[in-house]
């Protein structure tokens, strides 16, 4: 099954602070998922870049097949019309759930 969005190595910083790098993410068609981690890991800095708040600073953005070219196209990303939602949640204890993301992120606020 072909990936729906996928993202590829994105890079974010603010400042001297680097917030993303090198982070993957990728949602097939009909999936759900969950992206999960500590305070200031970086979830919703690469939710924004998603939907187009944030222009990343380096990576590629891919939506059905096609690359994403930043915010001038974030109106045409289904998602950017309110797919992404930011919740608070509980503390759901240590473990760590199954995922598909990759890279590291840094702490920026």
């Amino acid at each position: 099954m072909d990936q729906l969005v996928e993202m590829r190595q994105i890079t974010k910083t603010f400042g001297p602070v680097v917030a993303l790098r090198g982070v993957d993410f990728a949602v097939r068609a009909g999936e759900v998922a969950g992206l999960v981690g500590d305070n200031g890991a970086g979830k919703s800095t690469l939710m924004k870049i998603l939907t187009g708040v944030y222009q990343p600073d380096g990576g590629e953005i891919w939506f059905d097949d096609r690359r994403h070219r930043g915010a001038a196209d974030s109106a045409a990303l289904p998602i950017a019309a309110g797919g992404a939602a930011f919740r608070r949640a509980a503390a759901v204890g240590r473990n760590r759930p199954s995922h598909r993301v990759s890279g590291k992120a840094g702490h920026h606020g």
